[in-house]
């Protein structure tokens, strides 16, 4: 069973970082990777131009996006 890919913003409180990620959650979960801000900005576009598009199974669609960033994080450390 592959992790749930989900997807966090933390630090939104006065004086706090911004912190965007990606962490899987699940059994055999790995690290979460960490996203730039402009790479969350990318994130985000992608998975609201896919939310707008009739889809059989809009989880699965949501999935491969995060998991391709996710992989590329992965890849390049």
């Amino acid at each position: 069973m592959k992790p749930i890919l989900e997807l966090h913003v933390s630090g939104l409180r006065e004086g706090e970082t911004l912190t965007f990620r990606i962490e899987p959650v699940g059994p055999n979960a790995a690290k979460p990777v960490f996203l730039s801000p402009a790479e969350f900005s990318t994130v985000s576009e992608i998975i609201d131009r896919a939310s707008k598009e009739s889809s059989p199974n809009w989880h699965e669609v949501r999935q491969a996006i995060l998991r391709a960033f996710y992989e590329a994080k992965i890849k390049r450390g």
